[in-house]
């Protein structure tokens, strides 16, 4: 997936427990919130309907671990094994992912629908919002296929950035774009 196809993937926002709002972003606790509303028939904003919104809070994940889960739900996911030319194209950024690329290319997207306040919190604190979190359905990450994906040579720097400029913190999102305006180029 190139870069224009994830800043233009679906915005969600799912209202869970106390109505709170939040930002639905692949391997931090995603599938957890998908659960929460089927089960719950918790009301899920899409797009432009993220717009009336008046808060947002955001779960973040430490980049690191964020990219090993998410390289390892691509490979389940398309059913590939990480061979020396796929590992290249992940390093040069030729495959880009929901599931691995940088967190700040999800606020850049939200940003398209709101730009208003933001809470963000470290993933692990997911249970403030809903009581349920479970790992999603792909293959379980292996030593062998862990020390393969950490090998890889990946630019950690915005999302490190991001994680320690903002975790616990609530900021407008304008502020948070416009710290990272030139992380698209």
């Amino acid at each position: 997936m190139q870069l224009e196809k994830i800043l233009t993937s679906p915005v969600k926002v799912l209202k869970t427990l106390h109505n709170k709002n939040v930002f639905m972003i692949f391997k931090n606790a995603y599938t957890s919130l998908e659960k929460y509303h089927k089960i719950t028939d918790a009301k899920i904003y899409i797009d432009q309907e993220v717009e009336s919104l008046e808060h947002v809070n955001i779960l973040l994940r430490d980049p690191k671990k964020r990219f090993v889960s998410g390289v390892n739900s691509f490979l389940s996911l398309e059913n590939v094994q990480l061979d020396t030319v796929l590992k290249e194209k992940i390093e040069t950024k030729q495959i880009l992912n929901l599931h691995f690329c940088p967190q700040v290319y999800w606020l850049f997207n939200l940003y398209r629908y709101y730009k208003g306040p933001v809470t963000f919190y470290d993933y692990t604190d997911v249970n403030i919002f809903i009581p349920n979190h479970n790992n999603p359905p792909v293959s379980k990450l292996t030593d062998g296929t862990k020390k393969q994906i950490e090998s890889i040579r990946y630019n950690f720097e915005i999302d490190t950035k991001l994680v320690d400029n903002f975790l616990n913190k609530t900021v407008n999102l304008q502020n948070v774009i416009q710290e990272f305006k030139d992380a698209l180029s």
